[in-house]
Protein backbone atom coordinates (compact mmCIF):
# COMPACT_ATOMS: atom_id res chain seq x y z
CA UNK A 1 0.00 0.00 0.00
CA UNK A 2 2.90 2.32 0.52
CA UNK A 3 3.97 4.29 -2.52
CA UNK A 4 6.68 2.57 -4.52
CA UNK A 5 9.68 4.90 -4.92
CA UNK A 6 11.39 5.02 -8.29
CA UNK A 7 13.63 7.54 -9.98
CA UNK A 8 11.54 10.23 -11.68
CA UNK A 9 13.08 10.44 -15.13
CA UNK A 10 10.54 13.10 -16.11
CA UNK A 11 12.22 15.73 -13.93
CA UNK A 12 15.60 15.02 -15.50
CA UNK A 13 14.13 15.13 -19.01
CA UNK A 14 12.48 18.47 -18.26
CA UNK A 15 15.67 20.09 -16.96
CA UNK A 16 17.66 18.66 -19.87
CA UNK A 17 15.18 20.07 -22.37
CA UNK A 18 15.48 23.43 -20.65
CA UNK A 19 19.22 23.47 -21.30
CA UNK A 20 18.67 22.30 -24.88
CA UNK A 21 16.38 25.29 -25.43
CA UNK A 22 19.20 27.53 -24.19
CA UNK A 23 21.70 25.91 -26.54
CA UNK A 24 19.33 26.44 -29.45
CA UNK A 25 19.07 30.10 -28.48
CA UNK A 26 22.84 30.40 -28.08
CA UNK A 27 23.55 29.11 -31.56
CA UNK A 28 24.02 32.02 -33.96
CA UNK A 29 23.15 30.50 -37.33
CA UNK A 30 24.97 31.98 -40.31
CA UNK A 31 24.71 30.69 -43.92
CA UNK A 32 27.62 28.32 -44.53
CA UNK A 33 26.57 26.78 -47.81
CA UNK A 34 29.68 28.06 -49.60
CA UNK A 35 32.16 26.65 -47.09
CA UNK A 36 34.28 23.80 -48.40
CA UNK A 37 36.96 21.67 -46.84
CA UNK A 38 39.79 23.43 -48.68
CA UNK A 39 38.86 26.88 -47.37
CA UNK A 40 40.95 27.98 -44.37
CA UNK A 41 38.14 30.29 -43.21
CA UNK A 42 34.98 31.94 -44.48
CA UNK A 43 33.38 35.22 -43.50
CA UNK A 44 29.83 36.38 -43.89
CA UNK A 45 28.88 39.89 -42.74
CA UNK A 46 31.74 39.90 -40.21
CA UNK A 47 30.23 36.99 -38.27
CA UNK A 48 31.97 33.99 -36.79
CA UNK A 49 31.37 30.90 -38.89
CA UNK A 50 31.50 27.17 -38.40
CA UNK A 51 33.67 25.29 -40.86
CA UNK A 52 33.01 21.65 -41.82
CA UNK A 53 35.53 20.44 -39.22
CA UNK A 54 33.62 21.87 -36.23
CA UNK A 55 36.10 24.64 -35.42
CA UNK A 56 35.32 28.29 -34.86
CA UNK A 57 36.91 30.68 -37.34
CA UNK A 58 37.12 34.43 -37.59
CA UNK A 59 39.10 37.00 -39.53
CA UNK A 60 40.54 40.33 -38.44
CA UNK A 61 41.53 43.33 -40.53
CA UNK A 62 45.28 42.76 -40.12
CA UNK A 63 45.64 39.00 -40.23
CA UNK A 64 44.70 36.55 -42.98
CA UNK A 65 42.77 34.46 -40.54
CA UNK A 66 42.85 32.69 -37.22
CA UNK A 67 41.30 29.44 -36.09
CA UNK A 68 40.05 28.74 -32.56
CA UNK A 69 39.66 25.07 -31.73
CA UNK A 70 37.07 24.45 -29.05
CA UNK A 71 33.32 24.35 -28.96
CA UNK A 72 31.77 23.57 -32.30
CA UNK A 73 29.53 25.98 -34.12
CA UNK A 74 29.03 29.53 -33.01
CA UNK A 75 28.49 28.56 -29.37
CA UNK A 76 31.82 29.68 -27.93
CA UNK A 77 31.42 33.32 -28.86
CA UNK A 78 27.74 33.46 -27.84
CA UNK A 79 28.10 31.62 -24.54
CA UNK A 80 30.72 34.14 -23.48
CA UNK A 81 28.02 36.82 -23.74
CA UNK A 82 25.86 35.00 -21.21
CA UNK A 83 28.46 33.60 -18.81
CA UNK A 84 28.79 36.03 -15.91
CA UNK A 85 29.49 34.76 -12.38
CA UNK A 86 28.63 38.13 -10.87
CA UNK A 87 25.11 37.96 -12.35
CA UNK A 88 24.64 34.39 -11.09
CA UNK A 89 25.78 35.41 -7.62
CA UNK A 90 23.41 38.41 -7.51
CA UNK A 91 20.43 36.24 -8.44
CA UNK A 92 21.12 33.17 -6.28
CA UNK A 93 22.41 34.98 -3.20
CA UNK A 94 19.60 37.52 -3.47
CA UNK A 95 17.03 34.72 -3.72
CA UNK A 96 18.46 33.02 -0.64
CA UNK A 97 18.54 36.29 1.32
CA UNK A 98 14.89 37.11 0.56
CA UNK A 99 13.76 33.53 1.23
CA UNK A 100 15.54 33.53 4.59
CA UNK A 101 13.64 36.67 5.53
CA UNK A 102 10.29 35.37 4.26
CA UNK A 103 10.39 31.85 5.72
CA UNK A 104 11.51 30.50 9.09
CA UNK A 105 14.95 28.96 9.27
CA UNK A 106 13.39 25.55 9.91
CA UNK A 107 12.03 25.59 6.35
CA UNK A 108 15.59 25.11 5.05
CA UNK A 109 16.37 22.25 7.41
CA UNK A 110 14.80 19.61 5.19
CA UNK A 111 15.63 21.13 1.79
CA UNK A 112 17.82 18.17 0.80
CA UNK A 113 15.07 15.62 1.41
CA UNK A 114 12.49 17.87 -0.24
CA UNK A 115 14.67 18.10 -3.34
CA UNK A 116 15.07 14.32 -3.39
CA UNK A 117 11.27 13.98 -3.51
CA UNK A 118 11.26 15.92 -6.79
CA UNK A 119 13.44 13.27 -8.43
CA UNK A 120 11.59 10.34 -6.83
CA UNK A 121 8.54 8.92 -8.56
CA UNK A 122 5.96 7.75 -6.03
CA UNK A 123 3.35 5.35 -7.36
CA UNK A 124 0.39 4.35 -5.19
CA UNK A 125 -1.40 1.03 -5.48
CA UNK A 126 -4.96 2.23 -4.93
CA UNK A 127 -6.55 -1.06 -5.92
CA UNK A 128 -4.21 -3.04 -3.68
CA UNK A 129 -4.93 -0.66 -0.80
CA UNK A 130 -8.68 -1.08 -1.25
CA UNK A 131 -8.33 -4.89 -1.38
CA UNK A 132 -6.42 -4.90 1.91
CA UNK A 133 -8.97 -2.62 3.52
CA UNK A 134 -11.73 -5.01 2.43
CA UNK A 135 -9.76 -7.94 3.85
CA UNK A 136 -9.55 -6.19 7.22
CA UNK A 137 -13.25 -5.30 7.01
CA UNK A 138 -14.18 -8.95 6.38
CA UNK A 139 -12.11 -10.10 9.35
CA UNK A 140 -13.52 -7.37 11.61
CA UNK A 141 -17.11 -8.38 10.75
CA UNK A 142 -16.40 -12.05 11.49
CA UNK A 143 -14.04 -11.88 14.49
CA UNK A 144 -14.58 -8.37 15.82
CA UNK A 145 -12.54 -5.17 15.52
CA UNK A 146 -10.09 -6.26 18.25
CA UNK A 147 -8.96 -9.15 16.04
CA UNK A 148 -7.18 -6.64 13.78
CA UNK A 149 -4.72 -5.93 16.59
CA UNK A 150 -2.86 -9.09 15.62
CA UNK A 151 -2.38 -7.79 12.07
CA UNK A 152 -0.75 -4.49 13.06
CA UNK A 153 2.80 -5.86 12.87
CA UNK A 154 2.23 -7.02 9.28
CA UNK A 155 0.98 -3.64 8.06
CA UNK A 156 3.67 -1.84 6.08
CA UNK A 157 1.84 1.45 5.59
CA UNK A 158 2.33 3.50 8.80
CA UNK A 159 -0.74 5.66 8.17
CA UNK A 160 -3.04 2.67 7.71
CA UNK A 161 -1.51 0.99 10.75
CA UNK A 162 -2.09 4.06 12.90
CA UNK A 163 -5.65 4.33 11.61
CA UNK A 164 -6.45 0.76 12.67
CA UNK A 165 -4.85 1.38 16.09
CA UNK A 166 -7.02 4.45 16.64
CA UNK A 167 -10.11 2.60 15.37
CA UNK A 168 -9.53 -0.17 17.92
CA UNK A 169 -9.09 2.23 20.84
CA UNK A 170 -11.50 5.03 19.89
CA UNK A 171 -15.21 4.56 20.51
CA UNK A 172 -16.68 7.44 18.51
CA UNK A 173 -16.55 7.40 14.70
CA UNK A 174 -16.46 11.20 14.43
CA UNK A 175 -13.53 11.32 16.80
CA UNK A 176 -11.74 8.67 14.72
CA UNK A 177 -12.21 10.66 11.50
CA UNK A 178 -11.07 13.87 13.23
CA UNK A 179 -7.84 12.29 14.50
CA UNK A 180 -7.00 10.77 11.11
CA UNK A 181 -7.74 14.04 9.31
CA UNK A 182 -5.51 15.84 11.79
CA UNK A 183 -2.67 13.40 11.11
CA UNK A 184 -3.13 13.82 7.36
CA UNK A 185 -3.18 17.62 7.65
CA UNK A 186 0.10 17.58 9.59
CA UNK A 187 1.74 15.60 6.78
CA UNK A 188 0.26 17.92 4.17
CA UNK A 189 1.57 20.99 6.03
CA UNK A 190 5.10 19.61 5.77
CA UNK A 191 4.65 19.04 2.06
CA UNK A 192 3.26 22.53 1.52
CA UNK A 193 6.24 24.01 3.36
CA UNK A 194 8.61 22.35 0.88
CA UNK A 195 6.61 23.57 -2.12
CA UNK A 196 6.39 27.06 -0.62
CA UNK A 197 10.17 27.19 -0.34
CA UNK A 198 10.61 26.75 -4.08
CA UNK A 199 7.62 28.99 -4.84
CA UNK A 200 9.30 31.82 -2.92
CA UNK A 201 12.53 31.29 -4.82
CA UNK A 202 10.62 31.32 -8.10
CA UNK A 203 9.05 34.65 -7.22
CA UNK A 204 12.25 36.32 -6.08
CA UNK A 205 14.58 35.14 -8.88
CA UNK A 206 13.23 37.44 -11.65
CA UNK A 207 13.07 40.34 -9.19
CA UNK A 208 16.75 40.04 -8.27
CA UNK A 209 17.58 39.54 -11.93
CA UNK A 210 15.95 42.87 -12.63
CA UNK A 211 17.71 44.40 -9.62
CA UNK A 212 21.09 43.37 -11.01
CA UNK A 213 20.15 44.82 -14.39
CA UNK A 214 19.11 48.13 -12.84
CA UNK A 215 22.36 48.28 -10.89
CA UNK A 216 24.34 47.72 -14.08
CA UNK A 217 22.37 50.36 -15.97
CA UNK A 218 22.85 52.94 -13.21
CA UNK A 219 26.60 52.36 -13.25
CA UNK A 220 26.74 52.64 -17.05
CA UNK A 221 24.62 55.78 -17.19
CA UNK A 222 26.78 57.48 -14.60
CA UNK A 223 29.94 56.61 -16.48
CA UNK A 224 28.51 57.60 -19.87
CA UNK A 225 30.08 60.85 -20.91
CA UNK A 226 31.96 61.18 -17.62
CA UNK A 227 35.54 60.69 -16.64
CA UNK A 228 38.61 62.70 -17.43
CA UNK A 229 40.52 62.16 -20.65
CA UNK A 230 44.17 61.26 -20.12
CA UNK A 231 46.80 63.59 -21.51
CA UNK A 232 47.60 62.80 -25.11
CA UNK A 233 44.56 60.53 -25.48
CA UNK A 234 41.93 61.35 -28.05
CA UNK A 235 38.47 61.91 -26.58
CA UNK A 236 35.84 59.31 -27.43
CA UNK A 237 33.30 60.18 -30.04
CA UNK A 238 29.59 59.99 -29.31
CA UNK A 239 29.32 56.87 -31.47
CA UNK A 240 32.08 55.15 -29.48
CA UNK A 241 30.39 56.10 -26.22
CA UNK A 242 27.07 54.71 -27.40
CA UNK A 243 28.80 51.56 -28.58
CA UNK A 244 30.31 51.04 -25.14
CA UNK A 245 26.97 51.85 -23.52
CA UNK A 246 25.09 49.28 -25.59
CA UNK A 247 27.77 46.67 -24.93
CA UNK A 248 27.52 47.27 -21.20
CA UNK A 249 23.73 47.22 -21.36
CA UNK A 250 23.83 43.79 -22.95
CA UNK A 251 25.95 42.54 -20.07
CA UNK A 252 23.62 44.15 -17.53
CA UNK A 253 20.63 42.33 -19.04
CA UNK A 254 22.34 39.00 -18.43
CA UNK A 255 21.29 39.23 -14.76
CA UNK A 256 17.64 39.36 -15.82
CA UNK A 257 18.30 36.35 -18.04
CA UNK A 258 19.57 34.30 -15.08
CA UNK A 259 16.65 35.38 -12.91
CA UNK A 260 14.11 34.26 -15.51
CA UNK A 261 16.08 31.08 -16.26
CA UNK A 262 16.35 29.88 -12.66
CA UNK A 263 12.71 30.76 -11.95
CA UNK A 264 11.19 28.99 -14.95
CA UNK A 265 13.53 26.03 -15.44
CA UNK A 266 14.15 25.12 -11.79
CA UNK A 267 12.15 26.81 -9.03
CA UNK A 268 8.62 27.06 -10.49
CA UNK A 269 8.54 23.52 -11.98
CA UNK A 270 9.97 22.08 -8.76
CA UNK A 271 7.26 23.77 -6.68
CA UNK A 272 4.61 22.48 -9.08
CA UNK A 273 6.00 18.95 -8.94
CA UNK A 274 5.92 18.96 -5.12
CA UNK A 275 2.30 20.16 -5.10
CA UNK A 276 1.22 17.42 -7.50
CA UNK A 277 3.03 14.76 -5.50
CA UNK A 278 1.28 16.04 -2.37
CA UNK A 279 -2.12 15.79 -4.09
CA UNK A 280 -1.44 12.17 -5.05
CA UNK A 281 -0.38 11.20 -1.54
CA UNK A 282 -3.31 13.02 0.10
CA UNK A 283 -5.75 11.22 -2.21
CA UNK A 284 -4.23 7.89 -1.16
CA UNK A 285 -4.55 8.84 2.49
CA UNK A 286 -8.17 9.90 1.99
CA UNK A 287 -8.89 6.42 0.65
CA UNK A 288 -7.32 4.94 3.78
CA UNK A 289 -9.24 7.28 6.10
CA UNK A 290 -12.58 6.43 4.47
CA UNK A 291 -11.70 2.73 4.57
CA UNK A 292 -10.77 2.76 8.27
CA UNK A 293 -13.93 4.67 9.17
CA UNK A 294 -15.99 2.17 7.16
CA UNK A 295 -14.36 -0.71 9.05
CA UNK A 296 -15.19 1.03 12.31
CA UNK A 297 -18.83 1.36 11.19
CA UNK A 298 -18.87 -2.37 10.39
CA UNK A 299 -19.90 -1.82 6.77
CA UNK A 300 -20.02 -4.70 4.30
CA UNK A 301 -16.73 -5.18 2.35
CA UNK A 302 -18.52 -4.99 -1.02
CA UNK A 303 -20.06 -1.64 -0.12
CA UNK A 304 -16.68 -0.40 1.12
CA UNK A 305 -15.01 -1.41 -2.14
CA UNK A 306 -17.65 0.28 -4.28
CA UNK A 307 -17.40 3.45 -2.22
CA UNK A 308 -13.60 3.60 -2.24
CA UNK A 309 -13.33 2.88 -5.97
CA UNK A 310 -15.19 6.13 -6.64
CA UNK A 311 -12.25 7.97 -5.03
CA UNK A 312 -9.63 6.35 -7.27
CA UNK A 313 -8.12 8.49 -10.08
CA UNK A 314 -9.84 7.94 -13.46
CA UNK A 315 -6.67 6.67 -15.16
CA UNK A 316 -6.36 3.90 -12.56
CA UNK A 317 -9.99 2.90 -13.10
CA UNK A 318 -9.51 2.79 -16.88
CA UNK A 319 -6.39 0.66 -16.51
CA UNK A 320 -8.26 -1.74 -14.23
CA UNK A 321 -11.15 -1.97 -16.69
CA UNK A 322 -8.75 -2.75 -19.54
CA UNK A 323 -7.10 -5.48 -17.47
CA UNK A 324 -10.47 -7.01 -16.58
CA UNK A 325 -11.50 -6.87 -20.24
CA UNK A 326 -8.34 -8.69 -21.32
CA UNK A 327 -8.87 -11.35 -18.64
CA UNK A 328 -12.48 -11.85 -19.77
CA UNK A 329 -11.46 -12.15 -23.43
CA UNK A 330 -8.79 -14.73 -22.64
Amino acid sequence: MKGDSKFDIGSVIGITLGFIVLLIGFYDVTPVSKITADMPFQMYQNKVLLNPFGTIQFKTDDTPGKVLNGLGGNYANTINFFWDLKSIAIVLLGVLAATFVNLPLSAFGDIVNVTKVIFRNESYDYVGTIDRICERATKARKEGLLSLEKDLEMMKNPFFKKGIEIAINEKEVDRLRFLLDQEKDAIEDRHIAGAELYSCMAGYAPAFGMLGTVMGLVIMMNSFGGGEVEAGAAPQSTAEKFSGLLSGMAMALVTTFYGVFFANVFFTPMAGKLKRKDEMEMLHKNVIIEGVVSIKQNEHPLIIKEKLMTMVPPDVVLTLQDENREIAEN
